[in-house]
């Protein structure tokens, strides 16, 4: 599949307007016929993400916009940011509070920026939480010199965190529950075949390990969750 491009279009911040972005790029980019959209969705702060297969698509997306006063009162457009990388700190207790996360990143690098929090896990232990944090690439190659940082005169865990897509409904990777293309789904707790959420099972057994073991004699070890941020498949 060809490489997407993509241009994010918001409501100006000075309008008033109660037309909607959607509604505007209606109006302004579907009379031009020459312009080929791969994907049209809604994104947060009532923003639209505009993909097309070409640069020039959305080059004609942009002049459109410009050109039209009455569009260009309205809304605003950027180019998507590039994600900074992530780093991961395991089984932070439930009761720590961000600020004094943030305090005690900072005694390990050397900037005084606070790390954007992107999203907590489950942690592996009772009442804990894994942290997914977004670090600028300066202070992510710092932290991860480390193997373990205090918080509060304990240590835990450190190391970058993947973004991986992970089908919930086959747990393979590679694509999303909306893309899969199996119709009976394979457990991410003991890899039988029905709903992760319906497994009353005691046994762990992760299939995509299972299944390079099998197909390409991989030998990983395989009694842990398909979801287990350890898995040797996840890890690859």
């Amino acid at each position: 599949m060809r490489k997407s491009h993509t241009i994010l279009v918001y409501p100006a911040k000075d309008s008033s307007e109660a037309t909607s972005v959607e509604e505007i790029l209606k109006n302004t980019i579907w009379p031009e016929a020459s312009v080929k959209i791969r994907e049209f969705r809604k994104v947060k702060n009532q923003g639209v993400a505009v993909s097309c297969d070409s640069v020039k698509d959305i080059q004609s997306i942009i002049s459109g916009l410009d050109g039209d006063n009455s569009a260009k009162a309205k809304v605003s457009h950027r180019m998507p940011g590039k994600r900074h990388p992530s780093i991961i700190l395991y089984d932070l207790p439930n009761t720590i509070t961000d600020q004094e996360v943030q305090q005690a990143l900072r005694t390990y690098t050397e900037d005084g920026e606070n790390l954007r929090i992107r999203f907590k896990l489950k942690g592996r232990k009772p009442d804990t939480s894994h942290w997914v944090m977004e670090a600028p690439c300066k202070q992510s190659l710092q932290l991860e010199r480390f193997r373990k940082i205090a918080v509060n005169r304990n240590m835990f865990q450190i190391k970058e965190f993947f973004h991986l897509k992970r089908c919930q409904f086959c747990q393979a990777f590679g694509h999303t529950r909306q893309n899969c293309k199996y119709t009976v789904p394979n457990c991410g707790i003991c890899a039988d075949r029905h709903s992760t959420s319906y497994c009353r099972s005691n046994f762990q057994l992760c299939i995509n390990c299972e299944e390079s073991t099998r197909n390409s004699g991989t030998n990983h070890n395989i009694s842990h969750r398909a979801t287990d941020l350890s898995c040797p498949c996840y890890k690859k």
